[in-house]
């Protein structure tokens, strides 16, 4: 679940040729994380769709290898499990079963904001060790980055609106900018 909501394409449920149906609600220990990650997503839908516009304009991928960002960074090289979503938001998903505390390589260059722990700021070009449960999701906006989330609850893509815009910004050395893509959802305008 914590990789598939930044997915551009995100589905938990599924049919097999076998009609054997999967659904969130068949994982009963685990509904609400389900339904939490769910919501999370559906809060970061601005910067979903901003980041789909940027993919369609320049080819840049939603999910991007930290490489991909910092070819400067020899650390990020090998790095296989940590990813960009988009431009501003390190994800650092728990990977492993029943973990307490999860190892992120922050890349060099510019400051980091642990998003679980109240902004706490870290420097790149470090490794640090944050405390994970099932319920975290290691997040870190970058020095500079623009996260656009919908402050209102939206619980279905097609009906909800964003009605109030929440955009988090990350204070840079230099200046930042940020493409937010919207339309009227209903025509191609």
């Amino acid at each position: 679940m914590q990789q598939g909501i930044f997915q551009a394409r995100f589905s938990i449920h599924s049919a097999s040729n076998d009609n054997t149906v999967t659904e969130p609600w068949m994982f009963k220990d685990s509904t609400d994380l389900i339904r939490s990650a769910i919501l999370l997503r559906y809060r970061m839908a601005p910067y979903l769709y901003s980041c789909e516009y940027e993919a369609a304009k320049n080819g840049a991928p939603i999910m991007r290898a930290l490489v991909y960002e910092f070819q400067e960074d020899e650390n990020t090289y090998d790095n296989s499990f940590d990813f960009l979503f988009g431009k501003s938001l390190l994800v650092a998903n728990v990977i492993e079963k029943d973990a307490a505390s999860r190892r992120v390589y922050l890349p060099a260059g510019l400051r980091w904001y642990d998003m679980n722990d109240n902004y706490r700021c870290y420097e790149g070009g470090q490794t640090i060790e944050v405390p994970v449960t099932m319920e975290t999701i290691p997040m870190f906006l970058r020095e500079g980055g623009i996260l656009a989330m919908a402050d209102n609850q939206l619980m279905n893509m097609e009906r909800d609106c964003v009605e109030e815009l929440r955009l988090i910004i990350a204070s840079a050395r230099e200046g930042s900018q940020f493409v937010l893509y919207d339309d009227d959802g209903r025509t191609n305008d």
